[in-house]
This record gives C-alpha cells, structure tokens and sequence, in this order.
C-alpha cells in the first residue's frame, strides 16, 4: 500500500432512522390514528350536541327517585343521604338559578339564598330540609327513617314548585 493512497471503505454507509421504511411506515400508521381519533371526537361532538339537554329539575327529580328507591330498600345510610341530597340541591340551584354554592356549608348556602330572591315559603321548606342535615353529615348522629323520607318528599315537592312547566 501506498503512502498517498486512502484505505479502501467498502459498505460503510450510515442511514439516519428517520431516512428508513420502517420510520415512513410508521410515522403513515401514527398520522392514520390521529386522524381516525380526531374524526371520533368529532362525531362524538356532534352527537352530543345534537342530543337534547335535560332541564335541571327532571334532571333532579331523577336523582331524588333514585335516592327513594335506594331509601325503600334500606341500602342508603342517613349521613350518605343527606350528603347526596345536598350535592342534588347544589347541581340544581347552580343549573337553574346559576347560583354558585359549591364549596358552601349547608348555613352559608341558607345565607346566600336568604339574599337570591326566593319566596319566603320556598326558603322556609328548604331550611327544614337542611335543619337537621349538619348534625346527621358531621356528628354521625343517627336519623330515623320517618325524618328522612320526610326530607325526600319536601325536597321533591320545592323542586317541583320551582321547576318551569311548559304551557300548552
């Protein structure tokens, strides 16, 4: 071998891996699944908004049915109960009357609707409701079964007198 003469490379040849098949091959599958999510997502959307909305008072008389028939059979406890029956009032009173009270006390929601411009009577059924609630969710006092289908029944009544009866 000469002095001036270079070494003799054959096949040494580099391919970077985004230069490949395999990358194009795989970069066409990544880009058909983002294309087939993204036409998901918009049929999903345009099915939701095609679907009717629900008003907020069938939507919480639904709620309150289902707590009746969990009450009937006994599987409902009294602190689950009232829990659940002011998370019902709160998803109401923010859909119907966008009132803000999540995050309130059941006091501090009494409060602020003290101040919202319902009826005096409405307000008075709503404090009885919510009266013995506390004690029950935070003392873990006990609560008979007559008090709280009581509750239930005055609940289902203050939503029907505050719900928006179409007219025929």
């Amino acid at each position: 071998m000469n002095k001036n003469e270079l070494y003799p490379i054959y096949e040494l040849w580099h391919v970077p891996f985004w230069q490949t098949k395999a990358f194009y091959i795989g970069l066409g599958v990544l880009l058909a699944i983002l294309i087939s999510l993204f036409v998901w997502y918009g049929i999903k959307r345009y099915r939701l908004l095609k679907k009717p909305v629900k008003p907020s008072w069938e939507f919480a008389l639904e709620e309150l049915e289902d707590i009746k028939k969990k009450l009937l059979s006994g599987s409902i406890l009294g602190k689950t109960f009232y829990f659940r029956l002011t998370w019902i009032f709160k998803q109401y009173f923010y859909a119907r009357y966008n009132f803000n009270v999540f995050g309130k006390t059941d006091n501090e929601i009494w409060f602020y609707l003290e101040g919202s411009g319902l009826s005096q009577d409405l307000l008075e059924s709503l404090k009885l409701i919510f009266e013995g609630s506390s004690v029950v969710k935070f003392a873990n006092k006990e609560v008979a079964q007559e008090r709280m289908q009581k509750d239930l029944q005055a609940s289902i009544v203050f939503i029907n007198k505050t719900a928006i009866k179409n007219k025929k």
